[in-house]
């Protein structure tokens, strides 16, 4: 795959992180109410409506990092593509796009953790 090949890897790769992130916003996921498509969903953050708000509004700052901590590291690589010489594409391109993944995959286990704590707190507190 060629330079082109990687930054269009790199550029679908940053807009699903930013769709992900303008989805993962409180405001919005209390827009959208427990749904099957989109938020962080378990057991617990789907049992009552003020379980779902509690469960985004606390896993936000987190899914917000994560969010901008993995377009920018996949901005950044794309970046560095365009001046490494062609020797080095791959091996830059190979680095951004796991590390871009697990970096953002990371953070957002730690915010869905989070998420399932402040669902499970409100949850308790109704029962």
């Amino acid at each position: 795959m060629g330079k082109f090949g990687y930054l269009s890897a790199l550029l679908v790769l940053a807009l699903l992180m930013a769709y992900s992130l303008w989805q993962l916003q409180p405001s919005r996921m209390n827009k959208l109410g427990r749904n099957s498509w989109v938020g962080m969903r378990s057991d617990a953050t789907t049992r009552s409506d003020a379980a779902w708000l509690a469960a985004h509004k606390s896993s936000w700052p987190l899914s917000k990092i994560a969010g901008t901590v993995g377009i920018a590291v996949v901005l950044s690589a794309a970046l560095a593509i365009l001046v490494v010489p062609p020797s080095a594409v791959e091996p830059v391109a190979a680095v951004a796009i796991i590390g871009g993944i697990a970096t953002y995959t990371a953070l957002l286990v730690f915010a869905f953790i989070r998420a399932q704590k402040a669902a499970e707190r409100v949850n308790r507190n109704k029962d």
